[in-house]
């Protein structure tokens, strides 16, 4: 309805030959086609401006870069990155060096040969980690890690098998192998249905873990030492030192040592 219509049926209101309620019905439906497309036009444009941006095919650094953020299918950096914000990507492969200040969104791999340093969490599907990486917290499916991995606050995965460092308040997994080195480590508290920790091929008759707290259902040790560990059956190898033991089997090496010792009630 154009406006002289509107102003001429006002009109007819106003001097009461027509009723409010007519007037009102008039209104609603003569409407017209302009008015239901300029409100389709509103529709779109706002289902337009909702719409997640598209992402960006790859980004590929292999001299300096510098970004605010970065939102794209990949992230591949063989030289060296620096993001102020957060990076989300399907895919990451770090073979240089990546300093980011927020967290780190993946949908898929983190493939990390170089160094990588996030101030904020990181979530991926699996982690290969054969270099050093630092982040506050690391929420993966999988994680393979012969290199360094230091995680300030909690670590959660399914299956961890490390074959390097592994440094971390809180670990939680389904999960987890762990290699003794040369080098050594050291978890505040872990929480995990299977724990398996040896020494490397033997060699390394002297190398140990320090793990404060192990809460699990099933554990083969050495090189442990621990202030506390609670499971069903657990075994204690060479090198591991224990303040307090608790299981329902516990079986121990002769050089291991446990302070204090709990043998529970087999309600299984």
């Amino acid at each position: 309805m154009d406006e002289d219509l509107k102003r001429k049926l006002k009109e007819k209101l106003d001097q009461g030959t027509i009723t409010q309620e007519l007037y009102d019905e008039i209104l609603t439906r003569w409407k017209t086609p302009e008015d239901e497309g300029s409100k389709k036009e509103k529709r779109s444009e706002e289902k337009h401006e909702n719409k997640e941006p598209e992402r960006t095919s790859t980004v590929n650094v292999m001299g300096l870069g510098k970004f605010d953020e970065i939102y794209a299918k990949e992230l591949s950096v063989s030289g060296s990155v620096k993001v102020s914000g957060n990076v989300d990507v399907s895919n990451m492969d770090v073979s240089g060096a990546a300093s980011i200040g927020g967290k780190i969104t993946l949908s898929g791999s983190l493939d990390v040969s170089g160094s990588l340093v996030a101030g904020g969490s990181i979530s991926c599907e699996s982690l290969d980690l054969a270099g050093s990486l630092k982040a506050e917290e690391l929420d993966s499916g999988k994680i393979d890690s012969s290199g360094s991995l230091t995680i300030k606050k909690r670590i959660k995965a399914d299956v961890i098998d490390i074959d390097g460092v592994i440094e971390s308040d809180i670990v939680e997994c389904n999960s987890i192998q762990i290699d003794l080195g040369s080098t050594r480590g050291k978890i505040t508290i872990l929480r995990c249905n299977t724990v398996n920790i040896s020494r490397q091929w033997r060699r390394f008759h002297s190398a140990s873990i320090k793990i404060d707290e192990i809460t699990c259902r099933t554990a083969e040790l050495e090189g442990v030492i621990a202030k506390r560990i609670i499971g069903d059956d657990i075994m204690l190898g060479d090198g591991c030192e224990v303040d307090y033991a608790e299981a329902i089997t516990l079986k121990m090496s002769e050089n291991a040592i446990v302070r204090k010792k709990n043998i529970r009630e087999d309600n299984r």
